[in-house]
């Protein structure tokens, strides 16, 4: 059975309404019926915690004598279950919703679901465009890259033709009689291919091969000197 059983009954329905709109804000109670009898006789019923039918009770009452006339109110704490059939129906459903209260409750765990964004036409093609603009920009990094490539090459080739040129021309400047150091004048106006080119000339230069290719003029001038 229920907790408690509020009832008021009033002379005329507006004070009946009344009494049902300030019971249910006053406290949480819940509206079982309406019963209508002769004499304008008006009986509302709520059911609830006996402390919040109580408080119910008193301001449904209180409300009920300001507009209207108010015949009785009354609270039966704890009914007996063979009264149950006298309220309504809507009591057996309280009573399970009670019982049902009472067990606790497992939540289950929450299943995660995978939210899969349709891909809208217009970001599709705008994907579309930002990979077709990313490609151009790509391509002439790479022909920037390549053509930088060729240029060092074309410099490196143009630094061996002059080098060759250079050590025809040492060759003829170098004197006759063979493997004679010019004077330090004559060194000091050739630039740094041609001492290379008049160092390869000498067999007895004390740097061969790559290093002469490493040397600075400074160096070559300075080799020079000592075989003098």
């Amino acid at each position: 059975m229920l907790l408690a059983l509020g009832l008021i009954e009033t002379k005329g329905l507006i004070g009946a309404i009344e009494a049902a709109d300030a019971m249910v804000k006053a406290a949480n109670v819940k509206l079982v019926s309406k019963e209508k009898i002769t004499a304008a006789l008006v009986t509302i019923k709520i059911v609830g915690e006996v402390a919040a039918v109580k408080s119910a009770v008193d301001a449904g009452a209180a409300a009920a004598q300001r507009v209207g006339q108010l015949v009785t109110a009354h609270v039966i704490p704890r009914p007996d279950d063979e009264i149950e059939f006298l309220i309504s129906d809507f009591t057996v459903e309280t009573k399970s919703e009670v019982e049902k209260s009472a067990v606790p409750k497992v939540r289950k765990p929450k299943e995660t679901q995978k939210i899969v964004e349709p891909i809208v036409g217009d970001s599709l093609f705008t994907e579309v465009e930002q990979k077709e603009t990313l490609l151009p920009q790509k391509k002439t990094e790479v022909k920037h890259v390549i053509s930088r490539i060729e240029e060092l090459r074309s410099e490196a080739l143009n630094e061996e033709i002059l080098e060759e040129e250079d050590a025809e021309q040492v060759e003829e400047e170098i004197i006759s009689d063979g493997k004679t150091v010019p004077p330090l004048g004559e060194l000091l106006e050739l630039n740094v291919h041609k001492l290379r080119h008049l160092a390869r000339a000498f067999e007895n230069f004390p740097i061969k091969g790559r290093q002469i290719s490493r040397s600075n003029r400074d160096e070559l001038i300075e080799h020079f000197n000592s075989i003098r």
